[in-house]
């Protein structure tokens, strides 16, 4: 009896985390298609995303620790370069390539593609041991690359560019969610970050770091002030403002939502849902 309630309560926490976590992603991805239709610089977007969750984060740990009256856990900086560092950088260069990849391919084959950051985690997991292998977990990847085999090759509009951008893109997913399960789950780091507001707050200004080049090379020619202050081509500086504040806010809940789920369950299982609600 015991055993089964503690299943009982283990899904239904499951159930309430995914609950928290498909509405912001669906409303962010459709908030930021909406935005950048009008607006010309979406990694700019994605930059000030990064700023408003860092102090977004950084805000509410304040007041935790005022409330609290204990200090959250810091990460030195030596364990940052080892852990975190990699973790932000993948991060960024999964947002970038993903962006760059749409260029290229149609949002349908970039789900399909994108999905196979699966395989990645699986492959990353066996080989951290953070996953044992067995054959049901074989045979789940096995049927995944057919199905996205299968699809690309029917596919109609294949760029081989867009979908090596979107597979490298794929591939710092699965690399971004496994170690930030390492971390979050295991022993290896000396100053273990269990929750998801610190490693929100660990892993921005790594993001930042590593997305400010792509900016510049992508967006940098073009990023006037009279460019940035612009929505539908009118100048509006205070719009632009507050609908970026509004999609980092949104980036803010859905990242959360993520780790949460993350630290609870595992990277498979985070894409897995990931999978499901692109279905």
């Amino acid at each position: 009896m015991k055993q089964n309630k503690g299943l009982c309560d283990d899904m239904f926490r499951l159930l309430l985390m995914v609950a928290l976590y498909y509405p912001l992603s669906v409303g962010l991805t459709f908030y930021q298609k909406w935005f950048i239709k009008s607006y010309r610089l979406p990694l700019f977007i994605v930059t000030g995303h990064y700023i408003t969750k860092y102090f977004m984060a950084l805000a509410i740990r304040s007041i935790v620790e005022f409330v609290q009256k204990n200090r959250r856990v810091r990460v030195p900086f030596h364990e940052q370069l080892r852990w975190l560092m990699p973790i932000g950088f993948c991060a960024s260069l999964d947002i970038g390539l993903s962006n760059w990849s749409l260029e290229y391919v149609t949002v349908s084959l970039y789900t399909m593609a994108k999905s196979s950051s699966i395989l990645f985690i699986v492959g990353f997991s066996l080989f951290l041991k953070l996953e044992r292998w067995h054959s049901s977990l074989g045979v789940s990847a096995f049927l995944i690359a057919v199905g996205l085999f299968l699809f690309t090759l029917q596919s109609t509009q294949l760029d081989l560019r867009g979908l090596i951008l979107v597979e490298m893109a794929a591939l710092c997913t699965g690399f971004r969610w496994t170690i930030s399960q390492l971390i979050m789950q295991g022993e290896e780091c000396s100053t273990p970050v269990r929750h998801p507001l610190d490693m929100m707050i660990a892993v921005q200004p790594w993001m930042f770091v590593a997305i400010v080049p792509i900016v510049i090379v992508a967006e940098g020619p073009e990023m006037t002030w009279e460019v940035i202050t612009s929505f539908h081509n009118e100048y509006q500086p205070a719009l632009v403002l507050s609908l970026v504040l509004s999609g980092g806010i949104l980036a803010f809940l859905m990242e959360f939502s993520e780790y949460l789920l993350l630290v609870n369950t595992s990277g498979i299982t985070l894409s897995i849902v990931g999978i499901v609600k692109n279905a």
